[in-house]
């Protein structure tokens, strides 16, 4: 079973407000994999992705259109697609790292202003993305697998001007 077809699995992610983020994460896929068990893959991962934001799941694609395991799922009050985690990851190519945002990140996922990893969520989540599968494992975006978590932060990526466009009222 040789990982050699890249890929992509995508989640686009609304905030309590409407506010819309994506997030991609890049893998390398078994090319004898069926649709049936990339959907299965993606849908594994979209559920470790989703316990870990306030942002609602709306839906993504592995290359094809899916929906998440049950439905578009409803944000969380106060939720907001601007905080994001953000997790950096090494390979065993070179020594550059890789940002991996997951953008709607939970406030009952920060610790005294960290993401704690030792939560369960988080260390599934951590533990899927550095742990090769048996028909897949994720990638940097130049398709170098990932292989140790370095870092994690809380950060927030702006998107004033959808949000406004959702918030404004006409008068």
């Amino acid at each position: 079973m040789a990982k050699t077809q890249p890929a992509t699995y995508s989640f686009t992610v609304m905030d309590e407000i409407g506010v819309k983020a994506s997030i991609t994460q890049y893998l390398l896929l078994d090319p004898a994999m069926t649709v049936a068990q990339l959907a299965a893959a993606w849908q594994a991962q979209e559920l470790l992705v989703q316990a870990v934001l306030s942002a609602g799941v709306q839906h993504g694609d592995a290359r094809l259109d899916l929906v998440p395991t049950d439905g578009a799922v409803t944000p969380a009050s106060g939720s907001r697609v601007e905080q994001t985690g953000l997790f950096t990851f090494g390979n065993a190519t070179n020594s550059r790292g890789f940002g991996q945002d997951f953008a709607g990140w939970s406030n009952a996922k920060i610790s005294s202003g960290h993401i704690p990893l030792g939560d369960t969520d988080v260390a599934a989540l951590v533990t899927a993305m550095t742990t090769p599968a048996s028909l897949s494992e994720f990638t940097s975006n130049q398709f170098l697998v990932l292989n140790a978590l370095r870092t994690t932060a809380i950060t927030f990526r702006k998107r004033r001007r959808l949000e406004s466009r959702l918030t404004s009222e006409v008068g």
